[in-house]
């Protein structure tokens, strides 16, 4: 029994090290994998975009203290300097400065190899970005009253269309039609994957409308921060 145990699991190797490395689990990103030289290849399970490039690995792999990302270069032509932000048993994670969606990027990284490889290898790898904008938007704005041990607070919670991304220095700026401002820049604001709630300073009235402009934030991956500008009614 032990015998054929391990005569399965060397075909499951086998067939990982011979299958098509080009499925990801970024919507709309494609990419393939190389290792140089002869024996065991690298095996790359999927390719992830979002502020880095994160690479996973079908097995563990073993890093060279030297290693680092020998070179970057997009289908226009240009050269980028890229780093490893962090490495792992089993996965890595590549940063590339103003990495922009629709282009391909051919990426070398040297100095790993896989379990029982004699010599450490380069990995290059081929990444298309899909093409399609990263656009952030607001699908819902949400008014809340609440007491709390008989203090007053009012919040708007801002749902999005993507994982945002935001600075320290971010923040919600909400109006009525008059111009009064309920949020400032110093207004408490919490940040989540998906979504912001913002702390106002006074309560809006209910069924009126509203303008906000939310600053400093942009979706995951490649793109600028950005100014989102809308308006909501506020409904209990």
């Amino acid at each position: 029994m032990k015998k054929k145990i391990s005569i399965a699991l060397l075909l499951i190797g086998l067939l990982v090290g011979m299958a098509p490395q080009a499925a990801s689990a970024s919507p709309g990103l494609k990419f393939s994998a190389k290792t140089s030289g002869m024996g065991n290849v690298i095996p790359v399970r999927k390719v992830e975009c979002s502020e880095y490039l994160e690479v996973d690995f079908y097995t563990d792999v073993l890093w060279d203290y030297a290693a680092k990302v020998r070179s970057v270069r997009d289908n226009k032509g240009k050269s980028y300097k890229a780093y490893l932000a962090d490495r792992d048993e089993d996965d890595c994670k590549i940063y590339i400065p103003n990495m922009k969606y629709g282009r391909t990027y051919r990426i070398e990284i040297a100095g790993l190899k896989v379990l029982g490889s004699a010599e450490f290898k380069t990995l290059t790898l081929k990444v298309k970005l899909p093409a399609k904008g990263n656009r952030l938007l607001v699908k819902r704005a949400e008014y809340d009253v609440d007491e709390d041990d008989g203090r007053m607070e009012w919040t708007v919670k801002f749902d999005f269309n993507r994982d945002i991304r935001h600075k320290n220095n971010s923040y919600v700026v909400i109006r009525d039609a008059a111009g009064n401002a309920y949020s400032s820049r110093s207004s408490y604001v919490e940040w989540e994957e998906d979504e912001c709630e913002v702390h106002l300073a006074s309560g809006l009235t209910v069924g009126a409308a509203y303008t906000y402009e939310i600053r400093k934030v942009k979706a995951q991956g490649p793109g600028k921060y950005q100014t989102i500008k809308g308006r909501f009614v506020a409904y209990d």
